[in-house]
């Protein structure tokens, strides 16, 4: 599948974290074995099985000999949750040295550099579900304020929404043609979000086994994604459950289920049927990348102002 050993750390660290922040892995669970994620993922076990080594040096699994890989158990009610890797930690400090910041000057640079100002985004779409998930990604990941408005809901070429006009920048999964310009008339950044590729990659061959559930709030966000899939291998195989129009229920016990984040915060804790799995991080790599350009020169900026 043209996957680097990286990219599998990548994958594994975020599913594990996300799935303990939303209840569904607890310190102690026993993970996939490596030949079950080797099916899943089409890589080699001994890639999978290295990967493991590596959250393991992370202190985020645990590898018991013959029996298995579980999530790492809580010392004690003090332990920081997710602490940074060691080696990360070492390199960026290493690193910084090599730039001539001192290890005790770094981390205020760090904060100077994406906290010396209040920054705002707003998200526009045309549905709830891609709103809710792309605020909640914006202000839990990169400690921004995010506001979402539904296109349609104003003229992009009249009287625009306060959300707009103090927002820091614009921000929107599918519609550049719309946000650009409106971004250019107010002299913002835009940014066109992109979908990290090893989540496209992971739900083309679920699609390509078998029905593949996806609960959503937005009847509009659900034929997006019908849109988005049907050119696929394995596209006739999506399936959407729209809450308040489908049974949740019918979903079969066997079948993968993805819960969008709106719709998990609305069944407030209700069991949903198949294997579950519970969208983490969707921004791409590129995309984190020029969320943090924007933020980190607007920072840079406003010191560099406040010096003079």
């Amino acid at each position: 599948m043209g996957t680097s050993s990286d990219q599998i750390v990548e994958l594994l660290r975020e599913r594990i974290i996300e799935q303990i922040r939303m209840g569904t892995l607890e310190y102690g669970d026993r993970l996939a074995s490596a030949r079950e994620l080797s099916v899943e993922l089409a890589v080699d076990p001994r890639t999978i099985l290295a990967a493991y080594h590596v959250l393991a040096e992370e202190d985020l699994v645990e590898l018991r000999r013959r029996s298995g890989v579980y999530v790492a158990a809580r010392p004690g009610p003090t332990r920081v949750l997710l602490a940074p890797p060691v080696r990360w930690l070492v390199d960026t400090l290493a690193d910084g040295i090599s730039r001539d910041i001192p290890v005790p000057s770094l981390a205020r640079r760090f904060e100077e550099a994406t906290g010396t100002i209040p920054m705002r985004a707003v998200i526009i779409e045309c549905n709830r579900d891609q709103i809710h998930s792309m605020c909640r990604e914006l202000r839990d990941d990169y400690g921004l304020s995010a506001d979402g408005i539904e296109l349609g809901s104003f003229d992009p070429e009249g009287d625009l929404p306060d959300s707009v006009t103090k927002a820091d920048f614009i921000v929107s999964a599918a519609h550049g043609e719309i946000i650009r310009p409106l971004a250019a008339r107010l002299g913002k950044p835009a940014i066109v979000t992109s979908v990290r590729s090893d989540l496209i990659q992971r739900t083309t061959r679920l699609l390509a086994r078998g029905p593949v559930y996806f609960v959503v709030t937005d009847a509009r966000f659900a034929e997006k994604l019908r849109r988005g899939f049907a050119p696929l291998p394995g596209g006739e195989n999506f399936r959407a459950i729209v809450l308040g129009r489908d049974r949740v229920q019918s979903i079969p016990e066997n079948a993968t289920t993805y819960v969008m984040r709106l719709a998990s915060e609305r069944l407030n804790g209700e069991p949903v049927p198949g294997r579950v799995v519970h969208p983490a991080r969707i921004f791409s790599p590129g995309c984190a990348r020029e969320i943090l350009t924007v933020m980190v020169r607007r920072n840079v900026g406003a010191l560099a102002t406040h010096d003079h």
